[in-house]
């Protein structure tokens, strides 16, 4: 029986996909879950826990960075602090132990949402601080109207709706400028989803570029700029 030869770059594209694929736990749902959008594929991707606590199956978490293992890019993670995040993602069907390694998307698909309501189409339901759920009226993502499951089991069919503007609240003001370099202070990450300002636990470090400062205690509007948050002036006064 005559045997096959291979050229040395058809041997090591083979030997990676080998690799690749051992390094994958066997009950890894990528490329395995039925299409929620016919013709439109989910993008599943390889993370790892960072967290000292498993992250469920369907749960939120916080992307804190990625690593390159071999060929592939696989991203860490860890569970939601009371810092506003710059990234989450949501698990696939598997449970992820700590230290453990499992699939994410960034894609629409199934997340736990809390059990006090039931998802309607196009309503806000987003990230709380330390928790792996979604709730309704904190910003994130957008319910697509189909949800499954009860209790602490309910999760709904969702798409990432990322802010790049912020409602926030200054305690005690941010400095103005001075000649080139902004004014900072941590602020409070508010929601209005609710027809009212209401806090969501969250805080993140806020710049000033106005020669004016933020007064204490002002609720203004923050919007994301380059890698970071700006007050955009909304309510400069107390």
């Amino acid at each position: 029986m005559a045997g096959l030869t291979f050229d040395v770059e058809s041997a090591k594209r083979i030997a990676r996909a080998v690799l690749a694929s051992e390094r994958r736990p066997a009950n890894n749902p990528l490329r395995q879950r039925p299409l929620l959008t016919p013709s439109v594929p989910e993008r599943w991707y390889t993370a790892r826990n960072d967290n000292a606590d498993e992250l469920p199956a369907y749960g939120v978490a916080e992307v804190t960075g990625e690593d390159v293992v071999g060929n592939e890019i696989v991203y860490t993670l860890n569970k939601l602090t009371t810092t506003w995040p710059k990234r989450v993602a949501i698990l696939g069907e598997n449970s992820i132990a700590p230290g453990g390694y499992g699939a994410i998307t960034f894609d629409p698909t199934f997340a736990l949402c809390d059990s006090a309501s039931v998802p309607a189409a196009n309503e806000c339901w987003g990230i709380k601080p330390n928790e792996t759920k979604l709730f309704k009226g904190f910003p994130g993502f957008r319910s697509l109207g189909r949800a499954e499951g009860s209790g602490s089991a309910q999760r709904a069919l969702v798409r990432q709706a990322w802010p790049q503007i912020l409602w926030a609240h200054s305690a005690s003001g941010i400095a103005a400028r001075s000649g080139t370099t902004p004014g900072s202070a941590t602020v409070t990450v508010y929601t209005l989803a609710s027809g009212s300002l209401a806090s969501t636990g969250f805080s993140v470090t806020a710049k000033n570029a106005s020669a004016a400062a933020v007064a204490a205690s002002a609720y203004i509007q923050i919007v994301e700029i380059e890698d970071d948050w700006a007050a955009n002036y909304e309510d400069c006064g107390a």
